[in-house]
């Protein structure tokens, strides 16, 4: 789980344009540093030498510079100690000292954080830290997995290489005040989350439930009719092409009748607008679990069995008898085309059952 970026401290990095500083040292932040879980990286020589000469020198005055230099090398100590070889833990280090990955994006432009929108310069370094770590898909050239955020969850798309399905959620929120100090008003918010609440699903090799259930979603919005959906392969050419996986059903395809084509589609999606199944619901399933799409307040839910949950499926069958249920993915309007495009572009393994869902979708 690791480092989050909250949404107060995400706005500002976006609203700033320090999300495209950032992605100019994508390849120092990502590969040299998170990846080998190093703070030595190529040239780093002159990086560490500038912070030693500004904290030994005699003649130095206590400043906003020499306090950044205590705290960079107070970091290369740390890491010299111990070598972190988990990612996590790396993560915890850089965030609990943000000056290195502050100054690493910013240079001495780390001083001048009023003018990126922040209070003071630890606030701007740890919300740097925190996108770098909390955000570091945005540096991957091979994407597998999107990533969006809509109001205060984090949702995620993902592609193995074996063609597995995961789809996650994770709880950015975070709070936010304006307080009012000797020195005008300042905005007082939360930076990161270590740990954060994260939730989702995952389906093993077929992602033909997964696209059912939000075209089925896009159905009951009244929104069957998006260009997204009428026109599929142009809005999927546009977002250059599908992604495979070295799989023989990616090469060779499957033997999917026209018969499953039709038994597929015509299974029912639990809805709050139903009262009772005529037919066992549709599902998407690994080795071990089951999860349930489930439309209700104009969003498409999905449910897991649990214990401690609060939702019963009772009312659809007697099969859900003392059964409860949590729901641990959930999906808006406004996720729609993000979900739509994730889809499209990592369905597996065949390919070829996307092309007959969406046309037969289209059809009826």
């Amino acid at each position: 789980m690791g480092i989050e970026c909250l949404n107060p401290a995400y706005d500002k990095i976006v609203k700033s344009g320090l999300n495209k500083k950032i992605l100019e040292k994508g390849h120092l932040i990502s590969y040299e540093i998170l990846l080998h879980r190093s703070i030595y990286f190529e040239n780093c020589e002159e990086f560490f030498n500038r912070e030693k000469e500004l904290f030994l020198n005699p003649n130095r005055k206590i400043s906003s510079q020499s306090e950044t230099s205590r705290k960079i090398l107070g970091l290369e100590k740390k890491f010299n100690e111990n070598y972190i070889w988990n990612p996590d833990e790396f993560g915890k280090l850089l965030i609990k000292y943000p000056s290195f990955l502050g100054k690493v994006v910013l240079g001495e432009e780390i001083y001048n954080y009023e003018k990126f929108g922040f209070s003071n310069q630890r606030s701007l370094e740890e919300s740097i830290t925190s996108f770098c770590i909390g955000e570091r898909e945005i540096f991957s050239s091979s994407r597998t997995e999107d990533f969006w955020r809509t109001g205060n969850l984090k949702k995620c798309v993902n592609l193995n290489m074996h063609g597995d399905l995961y789809a996650l959620q994770t709880n950015v929120f975070g709070k936010s005040r304006i307080e009012n100090t000797l020195f005008g008003k300042i905005e007082v918010f939360e930076i990161y989350k270590e740990d954060a609440e994260s939730s989702g699903i995952s389906a093993h090799q077929d992602w033909s439930e997964f696209l059912l259930a939000t075209l089925k979603y896009a159905g009951d919005l009244g929104k069957k009719d998006l260009p997204e959906i009428k026109n599929w392969r142009n809005f999927l050419e546009g977002l250059g092409g599908g992604r495979g996986t070295a799989t023989s059903e990616a090469m060779f395809g499957t033997n999917f009748s026209e018969w499953e084509l039709e038994s597929l589609m015509e299974i029912p999606i639990l809805s709050d607008k139903i009262e009772k199944l005529e037919k066992f619901p549709l599902t998407t399933s690994n080795r071990e679990t089951s999860s349930y799409p489930y439309l209700s307040e104009n969003k498409l839910f999905y449910l897991k069995e649990n214990e401690s949950g609060n939702i019963s499926l009772e009312k659809f069958s007697h099969i859900y008898k003392d059964k409860k249920f949590s729901k641990v993915l959930e999906y808006s309007e406004e996720d729609l085309i993000p979900l739509l495009s994730a889809i499209y572009k990592y369905f597996a393994r065949d390919k070829g059952k996307m092309t007959k869902i969406l046309d037969y979708f289209n059809q009826v």
